[in-house]
């Protein structure tokens, strides 16, 4: 639930920075979900960081892999704003929240293992009282 929350907050965060310059990427909630997606699974988010540097009239969408005409009439870059958005995005998400989501899964084996063993043991004591 955490990390839909985050996901939420920086796509929320990247529609307001973003969607004027980027409407493709970051006009609509779920585009900016696939966006956020995108920079978590480091998949081609350099690019989408580059355009939000320069603005889509500079950089544009043919520029890279992302061949998509700039129809953004208030198309402006936002520099070290969009940079430290990305990176920040790229660290948080691509780097903590998987270890974080790991962490849970391993605390959550860890219980059920720990409740598995309990049951045998309370199994084991009943055989006994039994006989």
């Amino acid at each position: 639930r955490q990390i839909v929350l985050i996901n939420f907050i920086a796509a929320a965060i990247g529609m307001l920075l973003f969607r004027h310059n980027d409407a493709h990427n970051f006009g609509t909630l779920p585009a900016a979900f696939v966006s956020i997606w995108m920079i978590e699974t480091l998949d081609n988010w350099e690019e989408l960081m580059q355009i939000n540097m320069f603005g889509c009239d500079v950089y544009g969408y043919d520029e890279g892999s992302l061949a998509r005409p700039c129809t953004a009439s208030g198309a402006r870059g936002f520099g070290w704003i969009a940079a430290a958005y990305f990176v920040f995005m790229v660290v948080l998400g691509g780097l903590v929240l998987p270890t974080v989501l790991i962490g849970i899964i391993s605390v959550a084996f860890d219980d059920a293992t720990r409740l598995v063993r309990l049951d045998a043991l309370q199994v084991r004591r009943l055989l006994r009282i039994r006989l």
